[in-house]
């Protein structure tokens, strides 16, 4: 259950989260490892913006894996279940590794929230952009 907004006071737009029921998510999903993104914290250093060796997060490539397999059944070419890009905030240790092995997986979300886009270069939100972000991932251990 979502907090309520107090419309009297001021929100951290950034922090605003929606109802997951008006959108399609695939919960469960492939993710092809080797086209996985990582972002790392930054730190000033003589006036220039490098990489630390800290992780934000990581973007994955997710494919619903009930539309991936009912096409797989059919003998279909598996490569029309379109991309949903999704940020994770935990669980970078196993990610970095099955990124090294270019590894494909099936996994589920943990705790999904679509979100605004913040757009970095022009400092503000993306009141027309949206995001999925989930706290981690959980590898299904079946297939």
């Amino acid at each position: 259950m979502q907090n309520k907004i107090n419309l009297n006071n001021k929100t951290k737009i950034g922090k605003l989260t929606f109802d997951l029921r008006q959108f399609s998510i695939p919960y469960n999903a492939i993710v092809d490892f080797s086209t996985a993104q990582v972002k790392y914290e930054t730190e000033e250093v003589n006036g220039e913006r490098q990489n630390t060796d800290v992780i934000q997060y990581t973007t994955l490539d997710l494919r619903d894996a009930v539309a991936y397999d009912a096409l797989e059944n059919a003998g279909a070419d598996t490569s029309a279940v379109a991309t949903v890009k999704c940020q994770v905030l935990s669980g970078f240790d196993e990610i970095l590794q099955r990124i090294e092995k270019s590894e494909s997986a099936r996994i589920s979300l943990v705790n999904p929230k679509v979100q605004l886009v913040w757009d970095n270069a022009h400092k503000h939100w993306h009141v027309n952009d949206l995001k999925l972000v989930a706290e981690s991932i959980a590898y299904d251990k079946k297939k």
